[in-house]
């Protein structure tokens, strides 16, 4: 009796992308429950939302590289910018609550 296997190819890009995933929930989770003081919740969810803030910035700069035109690297790169600063005053405003 013969035995077949079953094999699965994942294209470079799924890979990368699975890769990316995993470390951002990683990084994120880690953040939330290594940043948790007992006392409060907002140190966590501060310490959470930073790593949040860095995989996001460093999540763009990946994505933006070379194969995307000049042009559309720097539109995006503007928007994610305004996009992040928007991020951090609403957090802040919470935070201030």
């Amino acid at each position: 009796m013969e035995k077949n296997s079953i094999t699965i190819e994942i294209k470079w890009e799924a890979a990368i992308m699975l890769v990316w995933l995993v470390v951002g929930v990683t990084l994120v989770t880690m953040g939330f429950i290594l940043g948790f003081d007992g006392k409060d919740l907002w140190s966590s969810l501060n310490t959470a939302g930073m790593l949040a803030g860095l995989y996001l910035v460093a999540l763009i700069l990946y994505s933006l590289r070379k194969p995307i035109s000049l042009k559309l690297r720097f539109m995006v790169g503007i928007f994610s910018a305004l996009m992040l600063f928007a991020i951090v005053l609403t957090w802040s405003g919470q935070y201030n609550q």
